[in-house]
């Protein structure tokens, strides 16, 4: 079943919460990519509804995980 322009999931809001708390530490690009990754993984997703919580669940995860040279981002446990 096709989805409707209004059944797109709406990540504007989960977009600006992200980028206010990683911008810093990663860069706008980078937030954006991993943003465009996991939306892609629930593009054919039945329901949309919830598709924002989990984008945004999913790349704070991602980008709060330490990578090798990395410094540690706010709220990041050692």
């Amino acid at each position: 079943m096709p989805h409707d322009a209004d059944d797109a999931p709406n990540l504007d809001h989960a977009a600006h919460q992200l980028h206010e708390e990683f911008d810093d530490a990663v860069g706008p690009e980078t937030v954006d990519r991993h943003i465009a990754a996991e939306a892609g993984r629930f593009a054919s997703a039945r329901v949309q509804s919830f598709v924002p919580l989990f984008v945004h669940r999913r790349v704070r995860e991602a980008l709060r995980r330490p990578g090798p040279g990395s410094r540690r981002l706010p709220g990041q446990v050692a």
